[in-house]
């Protein structure tokens, strides 16, 4: 049985609807869709330790997980122990092989999640007092120096685009003849919302250019006052046209899968978090608990299993253990699995 692992940044739970991502939506009304799942932190690096570590991000030192000395396997590590092949796809460096993210891959494609750029940057960050006017300055002029970026590089967009991961990973899929294990983590929905002309159409009379909309994301993450109501909904209305466009590569994503495979692969899409857009005067995915950062969707398609919409509050650190189990693996009991486990199982 293999395992297709879909991981979006930034998905709100309430967009996952008939009228924003038909085909997504469809995908979830039609398996086990669990409609209070919950991520058990405000954001990434709170998220990919029970994503893919199924532990809690509180059990480890600094972000991320520890290397391949650490006792307790990922989700990964158990399935390659197992014979399957393993492949991660991602392009957020908090979920990329600087974070240890890479055990148990046989390939990861990260490169652009670990370049010496967003490293530089991640450094500057870290070292300037986020309080102090130096930092302040250099947030108030960052879109500047990331679309300058972008246009030395040649590229459209500050993260790959899912028609990019969803290229590769159907690519790496097609090659594989024996179980596989593939996670791919899309993130268009995470701010600046950057969507395809296209897509903005759907939504606004003309789109918006790169620089604006990343001035506009910037603007709404560190300085939300600053923001009127025609700045709220214009952000609100980019991230519906990232989440149709997201839709639509989903939905390549799961044609791609002959039916001879599809009915043998366990199909998991969920989200490492959501998104604020003016809710409680806040943007982005500030680290509280709010219900908009925190509610993620979820849906599992097991072979052989009915459709069943389940209302019972899980995290995202249950998952894990639910996929070793649809796929016959006792999960590792040095891990750390949590009692709604058994009720996602049974």
């Amino acid at each position: 049985m293999n395992v297709l692992y879909i991981t979006v940044d930034a998905l709100r739970a309430d967009h996952v609807t008939s009228e924003i991502m038909p085909k997504t939506h469809g995908f979830v009304d039609k398996n086990m869709e669990y409609t209070r799942c919950y991520a058990n932190g405000p954001g990434t690096p709170w998220s990919f330790p029970t994503l893919l570590g199924s532990r809690y991000s509180g059990g480890t030192d600094g972000f991320g997980i520890p290397g391949e000395d650490d006792v307790r396997p990922t989700l990964a590590e158990t399935l390659q122990e197992e014979g399957y092949a393993t492949a991660g796809f991602t392009d957020n460096r908090f979920a990329s092989s600087d974070y240890n993210y890479d055990r148990g891959m046989d390939s990861m494609w990260d490169s652009g999640a670990t370049s010496s750029e967003k490293r530089l940057k991640h450094e500057v960050r870290g070292r300037l007092d986020q309080d102090g006017l130096l930092f302040k300055a250099i947030l108030r002029g960052y879109h500047l120096i990331d679309d300058l970026l972008l246009n030395i590089r040649g590229d459209d967009t500050r993260f790959v685009r899912a028609e990019v991961l969803v290229d590769q990973v159907t690519e790496w899929i097609e090659d594989r003849e024996n179980d596989w294990f593939a996670w791919v983590h899309p993130m268009d929905t995470h701010a600046p919302y950057e969507a395809p002309d296209e897509y903005q159409r759907q939504y606004l009379e003309e789109p918006v250019s790169r620089r604006k909309s990343q001035k506009l994301a910037s603007a709404a993450t560190h300085r939300p006052d600053d923001l009127s109501d025609k700045d709220w909904q214009l952000q609100k209305q980019l991230y519906k046209a990232e989440c149709q466009y997201l839709d639509d590569q989903l939905e390549r994503l799961f044609t791609s899968l002959p039916d001879s495979v599809r009915d043998e692969t366990v199909i998991v899409v969920t989200a490492d978090h959501g998104e604020m857009h003016g809710e409680h005067g806040l943007g982005g995915h500030p680290q509280q608990f709010w219900e908009e950062v925190i509610h993620v969707p979820c849906g599992i398609s097991i072979p052989g299993r009915s459709n069943e919409t389940i209302d019972d509050q899980i995290g995202l650190v249950d998952i894990p253990p639910t996929i070793l189990d649809s796929v016959g693996i006792e999960f590792p009991r040095t891990g750390t699995a949590t009692v709604s486990f058994q009720m996602m199982t049974a």
